[in-house]
């Protein structure tokens, strides 16, 4: 569903906005004492991790560096409050480097804009020209944070490749974390999730080894949010129970712990483990969504209306497409045909907004890029060829994103198909082994009770009761009839069902079940119909007396009993998955009179 991806996104960036970004209320007020103190320990811990800085800089501006490297970000925004109420050094090394600390400031908060592009590079040639090379490197991380951010990802790898190599001459682990998430970021953005997990690891590992926990929480997220792209369930529910953990150890859990079991809410929801859902469940607003979501699955009709309405327009005009959708669904299920028809207008209109925002950005990005490139322009002389170069590796980039993409679509296909129909090959197979099982424990108990009626025979026979003797030989005779029929029941049951296994209809459906363009026609239904009827022992008539059916419903049926999984269903009804799901539940409510969920009906269907 939609809201899967709309609330990962939504909650990887209030964690990163927000808990490296405490609000201006909360910061620290410090008593000029205990500033002392911290700026004294800060100085002391600098000195012994620092490398290759100039002496000159002043305490207060080293303290807050290192307090920024180490995520204390209400110590850092005090202490360059009281760099800039105090200052008194106007040398142009310290200058530049709070400058320099000024954008590290804005890139942990993630505040970085095209504008600082010209700032940041005079920093970067400045500190490579001088060797110094921690302050080139944490340059580096903020030039390399700006290419991201207009897309320019070979430009912006480049620059945390060159940074993360600083670092390690430096053996600055907290400056590497910063490298390592960046670059996972980068492949991130471009889909590319099996080397955006290698850095997201690195990113862990580090912050693990420095016993970091806003880092080790912002990174299992992270990790949480692409093994839900990459459909790992297991990886994902440990990934966002470990941000969940590490989140309530932070300063700010609050910027954390919501989201991450908002988005471990969501994933129980997808899996339909509703009660675990349940448990990660809150009142409040951010889990409005998951509300929507789980009334939906436990077909709340009304409750899941209600919650749509309430975050209509919350997640942007993509969420609000979506719960336009759900509601003119919902709204026809009730019978309200006028409400479902004025959700379904405004979702249309909500498509021409898209389509008109998809153009507004496209050329947001253009005119960024371009606007980019002339700052390279007068800054290189080389930079018509480096374009050049850009363009090749962005197309090569786009090609390699768009067939890893389209592979992983095609490869997710394939596996939900596998996965259905193993599952109903199993159910078919366990309902055949429970007839079967039935069968042979009622020709065993048979034989048993034979046996003993002929030890009892040749008892009366001795003691001469010859009305017993031939009450006990009738009774023997009709159980050697009975399994007699069993077998031959059995063996016109296999005969029936090899036939129809073998018929052209039958073939025809397990081939082609699951292609685009294949469709019955009605003279095949009715042929299928007939095929199941005569194995299964009049299928559609026991089927109807438990309730009244619809076409569709009869024919979703009909491919069940013969093991087709629901994914090709859909495909062969010409209806979505969705609503196969959605059918399997009512029809199961139907027959029973109770809710359950989808598999309900599959055993129901095969033991009928």
């Amino acid at each position: 569903m939609f809201f899967s991806e709309t609330l990962c996104n939504f909650a990887v960036e209030l964690p990163n906005k927000h808990c490296m970004e405490p609000k201006i209320g909360d910061r620290m007020k410090l008593s000029p004492h205990i500033a002392s103190g911290i700026l004294l320990a800060c100085v002391i811990a600098l000195a012994l991790i620092s490398c290759g800085r100039a002496p000159e800089y002043p305490s207060l501006l080293l303290a807050a560096d290192s307090s920024i490297m180490k995520g204390n970000y209400d110590d850092a925004d005090s202490l360059l409050a009281l760099y800039d109420q105090s200052v008194s050094n106007t040398h142009a090394d310290a200058a530049r480097f709070r400058q320099l600390l000024a954008l590290e400031r804005m890139f942990v908060s993630e505040k970085l804009t095209e504008s600082d592009f010209s700032l940041a590079d005079s920093l970067c040639r400045f500190y490579e020209e001088h060797d110094l090379k921690s302050e080139y490197s944490k340059a580096l991380c903020v030039l390399g944070e700006i290419y991201r951010q207009n897309g320019d990802y070979p430009s912006a790898l480049d620059a945390f490749l060159k940074a993360g190599k600083l670092a390690e001459e430096c053996r600055d682990s907290y400056e590497l974390c910063w490298v390592y998430q960046k670059r996972g970021d980068i492949f991130f953005d471009q889909k590319m999730y099996d080397e955006s997990v290698d850095s997201y690891q690195e990113y862990y590992h580090i912050a693990s080894l420095n016993r970091d926990t806003l880092r080790m929480a912002l990174a299992a997220f992270r990790m949480g949010e692409i093994y839900t792209y990459k459909s790992d369930v297991d990886s994902t529910i440990y990934y966002y129970s470990q941000a969940l953990d590490f989140g309530g150890h932070t300063r700010h859990p609050e910027n954390i712990v919501p989201y991450s079991r908002n988005a471990l809410c969501d994933i129980y929801i997808q899996i339909e483990e509703y009660d675990k859902a349940l448990e990660l469940l809150s009142r409040d607003s951010t889990d409005d969504a998951n509300w929507a979501y789980w009334h939906l699955g436990q077909e709340h009709i009304d409750s899941a209306i209600w919650y749509f309405k309430r975050i209509d327009g919350r997640y942007g005009v993509y969420g609000q497409s979506e719960t336009l959708h759900h509601l003119a669904l919902l709204e026809e299920s009730k019978g309200n045909t006028q409400e479902a028809m004025y959700y379904y207008k405004q979702r249309d209109a909500i498509y021409d907004s898209i389509r008109v925002l998809s153009q507004v950005e496209a050329t947001q990005k253009v005119n960024a890029q371009y606007n980019q490139n002339l700052i390279k322009k007068e800054r290189d002389d080389i930079a018509q060829h480096s374009f050049f170069l850009e363009t090749v590796l962005y197309f090569l980039l786009f090609v390699v994103a768009l067939l890893i993409l389209s592979a992983y679509f095609a490869w997710n296909y394939h596996r939900q198909k596998r996965k259905g129909a193993l599952v109903q090959q199993k159910l078919l197979h366990k309902t055949e082994e429970e007839i079967l099982r039935h069968s042979s424990n009622q020709l065993e108990a048979n034989k048993q009770k034979i046996v003993e009626n002929e030890k009892r025979i040749n008892e009366f026979q001795l003691h001469g009761d010859d009305e017993m003797t031939e009450k006990l030989k009738l009774d023997t005779q009709r159980l050697k009839a009975q399994n007699c029929s069993i077998e031959v029941e059995q063996r016109r049951q296999q005969y029936l069902l090899d036939r129809f296994q073998k018929s052209p209809i039958f073939i025809k459906i397990k081939v082609n079940a699951g292609k685009d363009e294949f469709r019955l026609t009605d003279e095949e239904w009715q042929e299928l119909a007939q095929g199941i009827d005569e194995v299964y022992d009049n299928f559609t008539l026991r089927l109807i007396s438990l309730t009244d059916l619809s076409e569709v419903e009869l024919r979703t049926c009909y491919l069940l009993k013969i093991g087709i999984a629901p994914v090709d269903i859909a495909k062969l009804l010409c209806k979505t998955r969705g609503a196969i799901s959605m059918l399997r539940q009512r029809l199961y409510s139907k027959i029973t009179n109770k809710h359950g969920a989808a598999s309900q009906l599959d055993e129901i269907i095969m033991r009928l």
